[in-house]
Parts: structure tokens; C-alpha cells; sequence
């Protein structure tokens, strides 16, 4: 969003958690080629857990941003005069007086921030601790750390821990002491060389919690002797409390899902399955989250990606924000929204109403709120959509990029586009058969309309046109009627921007990639071992297994009804389900 100083954070004030991407680029991917795709190594177990201990939260420089070049020289508008405070470092800005109590609300985030890093720390002290025990000299003995706050979730354990008043590193108690979750590196194996078009990767982005080697291979043997059908132990979610999500809605409808609070990407959900209504259940999304919000003002500059270290960002939510509902966490909320007419019509006379289950977080990124939101509907159709409240940013400019904002015309608030990518790895059903196909309408100024569908088996990044929609199918999973289970995306309300050509992954509304664990944002991606953004994925590589990256954008063209605090504007695309029952999931 808007940040005068960088990436990272915005609207004119730091973002928590922010990282120097300057930084980041350096390490380890000055010597790629553009557009390379970087395979595994010959240590998945070394790599995973380098991977795993940046997204711990050991990005470590938060909070020293680095500015972008053309922003630190002074902007410059009406008249030549210096626009106040623009040119300033950003701890010296003016900042108006009825906002200066928000400062407060960052004190918290800072010290989570901290609190992130104290992890990380202890994660290094202990393997120096098993080191030493191994080695039969004394332990040293730390004061206690604080329990982390980022990284919450299936893939990160349950909750917070409290700190050890005194903690026991005996050598026995050291050898057996495990590592948290999300840093527990994978079992070792050799690998020859990397065959993306041979072999789906190790998924590192979403590991079983709290789960061992014996204990894992004992359930595994007893699901393999019980009378479970294979594809209600595909879509039995293997997260546990307070993580797992099972609601059943008023029309008998039934969601279930895991969620998480990712230090990048923020609220993610995994393992996403739907029942209808007296039918069976069917997996749907093996994870979905937000990849990038990127914010380019219309005068060409501030230009930022707002997603880094989105799960820092978090707000803690109260019971009026999540009404009739429940917190998991106090950074989530699980519940249930009328939807309207489900059905309605005469002779006969039907008629229904909807329901939705609504998962969603807030997330303070500088001046803005962003509400994050996923609302999974009674019919099957899932919405994901994010908010945009919170305050304006106080960037003026010329009246050819901005609105009059206040009385007379003296203050033109800047224009700006919130261009936003969600992150879908399909999974119907469990199977490995998902295909994306591309679906187009031909016949304008004609009394007919003819449907061609394209196969999208390579990777590809498709352009949104009038009458044109994708489907992710899988042709091995058949409802009643013997007709192959599709979910339909439909992003058509999209503003389609397009920037400069350093910004090619806005050209297009949709790609289509293979899965690979490090390919997590759509620009600015933090993992070394892959290219930066997701037009840079795209390389003509046959699918086996794959991702679908949606791009909605939004121009915001400010308007005085945006006076503090912001009424939300909303942007996000529709998941229908396409096949999935052979009749109306009400009846």
C-alpha cells in the first residue's frame, strides 16, 4: 500500500515486519539468469530447513527498510514548494495531529517482530546446546525466551508457549527435546538432479504438526486396515484444535479446512474440502492464500508490494469484529453470514435462502486495514475477496493524477491502483489429475455464440477477455450424472492494470504454474531457489501438478465519502463449482 519509504510498509508509515529487498535479492540470486527455475539441491533436508528458518520470521533485517532510490530525493508538486515532510526521513515526518495516537498501535507488532526474532535465536542455540551435550562439555544456560508469535498454525505447533523459567539442558534432555514444527528439517535423501516434469517437489510449505516418523508409519497402518473410502481419508483435514475448521450450514452444507498465520503470506487455509448436502465430501484446494498486494500511485511514484511479512502485520480481532462467530486465535475469525436469495421462483413456488461460512484476519499495513476474507457458500462456490479500510494516506499531488479531497480545491488526494493475487493450489478430490482449461466464446455482432476450450497443458499466462472463463477439472473424479468435477473462476470484475515492463507479472489475469514449495508470492518472492516473480515462473514447462495464480486489480480514485476512517472497498473473483452434484446441492 502507500509507503513513502519503501517496500514492505505503506502509507506513510512502517510496515511491521518489512524486509530490505535489496537485501533479499542479493543473497543467493545474483548469479540466476532471469527467468531461471531453480531445481532442488542435492540436500532437500539443508535447503528446507534454510527455507523453513526464513519463514520463522528470520528475515533479519525488519525494520531497517531500505529506500528505493527515487524516493529519497524530495517530491516535488505545485509550484516547486517541497510537499511537507516528503523528502524527510520517515521518523521525521509531520504527522497530522488527530492520527498521532495510531502510533501506539505498532508498539505491539515491534515487539512481536522481536519476539520472532528471540525464536529464531533459541532455534540456533539449541542445536549449539545438543552440540555441546554431544561433545560432554557444560551447557550454557539461557534466561528464558518469549513465545512466538508469527509462524502460528499446522505447519508451526499450537499457540503460544510460555517461557521457561528454568529450562533443563542436560545432555539427555537436550538429545530428546524436539524442534519445533516448521523448522524440523525433512528426512534426507539422495537426489540426482532435479526433473520438474518427471516428479511433483516435496510440499515444505504445509508439514503435518507435532508429527514423528513412528507414530506418522502406526496410522498409516491402521487407516490402511480400517473401512475409511479413500476419498473421505483424502478429505479429513489432519490438522488439530484450535487450527481445524468443521462447520456444517443451516441447509446441511459442510466446509472443513485447516488454517494457518504465515509470516509471508498471512491467513493461509489448507486442506479445503466441501460436502453438499446428502452427498459426498470432495477435496478441493490442498492451500490458498494471498501472493501480492501491489499498490503504483498514478504520478509513477511510490510503487509498493505490501505482502513480505504479512503475518507480522496481523490485528488482534474482538468479539464485536466477529459477530456470532468464533476466534480460533485472536488474530482469526470463524463464522457464519446470510447470503440472500439462494433460489426463488412461481408456479411452483420455491424458494431458499444462502448461507456462507466466512474465515477471514485484518492485517494494519501503514495507513490501510486490509481484511483478508474467504466465504465458502452452502452451494459450494468460494469467494475469496479482500478489504481495503483504515485511513487514507496524506499523499497530495496535481489535479491530473488525484480527486479534490476536502473544501475547495486545494487538496488533491492521488489516485492509486491496489492490484492484488491470490495463490490456489487445486487438489479435487485428492488426485493427482487436475487440469486447467480455458474457455472462450466466440460470435460477437452475430446471432450465435460458438465454445472453443483450450487445454492449458503448459504454463501459461492468460489475459482476461469478454465471455472467456477457466475451470480446474479432473476427469477422474465423476459426479452422478458421469460428468467430470470442475471448479469455474470467473475474475471478470478486474480493472486489468498494466505497468512498465519491470513489472511484467501485472501483464496478465491469470497464470497457470507447476508446484514448487519456493514459489510462494507473485512478485518480490522471498525464496532463493526460484525467480522473483510469477511471470518469471511461466516457461513453457508441461503441467503435472497445477497452481493458479488470480490477479484482481482495483483503481481507487479517492473521493471525499474516504475521510477517516475509510469505508471499505472491496475486490476478489469467484470459485464456482461446475459439475460437483448432478442436481441442485438444495434439494
Amino acid at each position: 500500500m502507500d509507503r513513502p519509504d519503501g517496500r514492505g510498509g505503506d502509507h506513510g508509515r512502517p510496515a511491521v515486519g518489512a524486509r530490505p529487498v535489496a537485501a533479499e535479492r542479493s543473497r543467493g540470486r545474483a548469479a540466476r539468469p532471469a527467468g531461471a527455475r531453480a531445481g532442488r539441491s542435492a540436500d532437500p533436508a539443508g535447503d528446507r530447513g534454510r527455507e523453513c528458518g526464513r519463514d520463522l520470521g528470520i528475515h533479519r533485517a525488519h525494520g531497517r527498510r531500505q529506500p528505493r532510490p527515487a524516493l529519497r530525493g524530495a517530491r516535488r508538486r505545485q509550484g516547486g514548494h517541497l510537499q511537507a515532510g516528503r523528502g524527510l526521513p520517515l521518523r521525521l515526518r509531520p504527522r497530522p495531529a488527530d492520527r498521532a495516537d495510531r502510533r501506539s498501535r505498532h508498539v505491539p507488532d515491534r515487539r512481536r517482530a522481536g519476539r520472532v526474532r528471540a525464536a529464531g535465536a533459541a532455534v540456533a542455540a539449541r542445536g549449539g546446546a545438543r552440540r555441546r551435550a554431544a561433545a560432554g562439555r557444560p551447557e550454557a544456560r539461557p534466561q528464558g525466551q518469549a513465545g512466538v508469535r508469527d509462524g502460528r498454525g499446522p505447519s508451526a505447533g499450537f499457540g503460544r508457549r510460555p517461557a521457561p523459567a528454568e529450562p533443563d539442558l542436560s545432555a539427555h534432555a537436550v538429545r530428546g527435546a524436539s524442534l519445533p514444527a516448521d523448522v524440523r528439517p525433512a528426512a534426507r535423501r539422495p537426489v540426482a538432479r532435479h526433473e520438474p516434469d518427471r516428479r511433483r517437489p516435496v510440499r515444505q510449505e504445509d508439514p503435518i504438526p507435532g508429527v514423528v516418523v513412528r507414530p506418522l508409519l502406526a496410522l498409516v497402518a491402521l487407516l490402511a486396515l480400517s473401512p475409511v473410502p479413500a476419498a473421505a481419508a483424502a478429505t479429513t483435514p489432519t490438522c488439530g484444535e484450535p487450527y481445524r475448521i468443521d462447520r456444517t450450514l443451516p441447509d446441511g452444507a459442510r466446509w472443513t479446512m485447516c488454517w494457518e498465520m504465515r509470516n509471508i503470506e498471512g491467513l493461509t487455509l489448507t486442506q479445503v474440502a466441501y460436502t453438499p448436502k446428502n452427498g459426498r465430501a470432495v477435496g478441493v484446494l490442498r492451500s490458498a492464500s494471498l501472493a501480492q498486494i501491489q499498490v503504483p500511485y498514478d504520478s509513477g511514484e511510490p510503487r509498493y508490494e505490501d505482502i513480505g511479512a504479512l503475518g507480522a502485520a496481523a490485528i488482534p480481532l474482538r468479539a464485536q469484529d466477529c459477530p456470532g462467530g468464533e476466534r480460533p486465535d485472536q488474530y482469526v475469525c470463524v463464522t457464519t453470514r446470510p447470503r440472500g436469495h439462494a433460489y426463488f421462483k412461481d408456479e411452483p413456488y420455491a424458494s431458499a435462502q444462502g448461507d456462507d461460512l466466512v474465515v477471514f484476519s485484518a492485517f494494519q499495513v501503514g495507513w490501510y486495514t486490509y481484511l483478508a476474507e474467504w466465504a465458502f457458500g452452502d452451494t459450494g462456490t468460494i469467494t475469496p475477496r479482500v478489504g481495503a479500510t483504515g485511513s487514507l494516506a496524506d499523499f497530495t499531488t496535481t489535479p491530473a493524477y488525484g480527486w479534490p479531497i476536502g473544501v475547495g480545491r486545494h487538496h488533491f488526494e492521488e489516485s492509486h491502483s491496489h492490484n492484488i493475487f491470490w495463490r490456489l493450489d487445486f487438489d479435487i478430490d485428492g488426485r493427482s489429475g487436475d487440469r486447467v482449461e480455458q474457455y472462450d466464446f466466440s460470435g460477437s455482432g452475430t446471432t450465435r455464440r460458438t465454445m472453443r476450450r483450450t487445454a492449458l497443458t503448459r504454463e501459461t499466462a492468460a489475459v482476461y477477455r469478454p465471455m472467456r472463463w477457466w475451470r480446474v477439472v479432473d476427469y477422474g473424479v465423476r459426479n452422478a450424472d458421469g460428468h467430470a468435477v470442475s471448479w469455474e473462476i470467473d475474475n471478470s470484475g478486474s480493472a486489468q492494470y498494466r505497468g512498465p515492463a519491470s513489472e511484467r507479472f501485472t501483464h496478465a489475469d491469470l497464470y497457470v504454474t507447476n508446484y514448487r514449495a519456493c514459489e510462494r508470492l507473485a512478485s518480490e518472492n522471498p525464496t532463493p531457489r526460484c525467480a522473483d516473480s510469477v511471470d518469471k515462473y511461466v516457461n513453457g514447462e508441461v503441467v503435472r501438478d497445477p497452481v493458479v495464480w488470480v490477479n484482481v486489480d482495483f483503481h481507487h480514485v479517492v473521493r471525499d465519502e474516504d475521510h477517516d476512517p475509510m469505508p471499505t472497498h472491496w475486490q476478489g473473483f469467484h470459485i464456482t463449482p461446475r459439475d460437483v452434484t448432478s442436481t441442485n446441492p438444495y434439494r
